[in-house]
């Protein structure tokens, strides 16, 4: 596939792809049908995620949690986290 992951067309297609990556993904997909029928279906996936997850919400309980865990780190940036 032109030297082009899954994960750097998902990264594309979602825009978490790093800038350096960027222009030479680009490139490959314009110059590779197969990278753009890649592209199209990761553009499609990534589309279909961020409209479920706009209709999902966190639990209450989860969301007071990681709340709290935030302000902790906040108050004290340099205590040890929870894995």
């Amino acid at each position: 596939m032109a030297g082009v992951t899954i994960g750097e067309l998902a990264g594309l297609a979602d825009g978490a792809l790093a800038p350096s990556r960027r222009a030479e993904v680009e490139d490959a997909v314009a110059a590779s049908p197969q990278l753009a029928r890649l592209l199209a279906a990761q553009v499609t996936a990534a589309t279909a995620i961020r409209a479920a997850a706009a209709r999902v919400q966190a639990p209450e309980r989860l969301r007071a949690r990681l709340a709290e865990q935030a302000e902790a780190r906040r108050s004290n940036p340099h205590a040890p986290r929870r894995q």
